[in-house]
């Protein structure tokens, strides 16, 4: 990021950053990951403005509707840069219920996304690995998705950028 920062020089002296850059990320990822970078990269650079956009929602970085886009996959449009930052693992978290059901064998219930962001990789690693598996409690949010787990309603896959709210409730990891 701050190396984008750098490059990002319009007309400021001394080729500091000045303006506004527009970011698009999941919301799990800005939430537990991005806001506090993005807020010491403003602080660095006082002129430098972001504009964070926390949705799935696939933007058209040739369109311009945002500046740096960070998804979980590979962009599907035009002629982008892109490369991969890091890679994201999954893991599947749990209160204390859940997890001496689990280890005791029995049938596993989840949480989930809901219909619309079924086409997530999240969603759909669960859906192939687990095609038959009840979901008690679906909805758009990763964050909404661990207080859920973490309050009983199942257990929840979760990107490890989502370690800190429910890191105490892990079960195991799954490498995508």
């Amino acid at each position: 990021m701050e190396t984008a920062a750098a490059n990002l020089s319009r007309g400021g002296g001394e080729d500091k950053p000045i303006g506004l850059v527009r970011v698009n990320a999941p919301p799990s990822l800005s939430q537990h990951f991005l806001v506090s970078r993005l807020a010491k990269l403003c602080r660095q650079h006082p002129g430098l403005d972001v504009d964070l956009a926390t949705d799935f929602r696939s933007v058209s970085l040739e369109r311009h509707e945002a500046d740096i886009a960070l998804r979980f996959g590979r962009p599907q449009d035009g002629d982008v840069i892109a490369r991969r930052l890091l890679p994201i693992g999954l893991g599947f978290y749990a209160n204390a219920e859940w997890r001496r059901r689990a280890q005791a064998g029995a049938e596993p219930v989840f949480v989930g996304f809901d219909e619309v962001n079924a086409h997530l990789p999240e969603a759909r690693w669960l859906s192939k690995h687990f095609p038959r598996c009840r979901i008690s409690f679906r909805t758009d949010s990763q964050s909404a998705q661990a207080v859920a787990a973490r309050a009983g309603a199942g257990i929840a896959l979760l990107s490890l950028a989502n370690r800190k709210t429910a890191s105490s409730h892990a079960i195991l990891s799954v490498n995508r």
